[in-house]
């Protein structure tokens, strides 16, 4: 095999649904109805949402889930699933609504920390020529933890 490669390519996602998805599971005990996902994506995914509906929160949760080869949205993806335990650390523990702080990572800072990451995954390919197996970039071995955390 040609083994990993570095390349820019479009993607378009479609979605069918019956229409009756009325809330999702964010976090293990966290089932977070339509009404607040439609805040919480808003602030998680940076972009106003006033539509109504079903379909644009299932539409803003595969927005968020899919991040295959994009740093950014695997950054995303990863602070808000993984690192954030509680869809109200987006409202400063307070209730999701409107008027509610932002306290989500901006874009600035997503993408500082998938700069980070990205230096590094090119730092493999040049080293290797191509990445196979389990190669860890932000081990204690590396040094590219350290740099994350100065990014972050």
């Amino acid at each position: 095999g040609k083994g990993w490669v570095r390349k820019h390519a479009r993607y378009t996602l479609t979605i069918t649904h019956n229409g009756d998805f009325d809330a999702w599971k964010p976090y293990r005990s966290s089932m977070v109805d339509v009404g607040t996902l439609g805040l919480w994506l808003a602030r998680v995914l940076g972009v106003p949402h006033d539509a109504r509906g079903d379909s644009p929160k299932i539409a803003g949760v595969m927005e968020l889930l899919v991040c295959q080869g994009i740093w950014l949205h695997a950054v995303r993806l990863a602070y808000h699933l993984h690192v954030a335990c509680h869809v109200e650390q987006a409202s400063a523990w307070t209730p999701l609504q409107p008027s509610a702080p932002h306290t989500v990572p901006d874009r600035a800072t997503l993408q500082a920390w998938a700069d980070v990451l990205d230096r590094k995954f090119g730092q493999l390919l040049v080293l290797d020529g191509e990445v196979r197996g389990p190669r860890q970039p932000l081990s204690a071995q590396g040094t590219g933890l350290e740099e994350f955390v100065k990014a972050a």
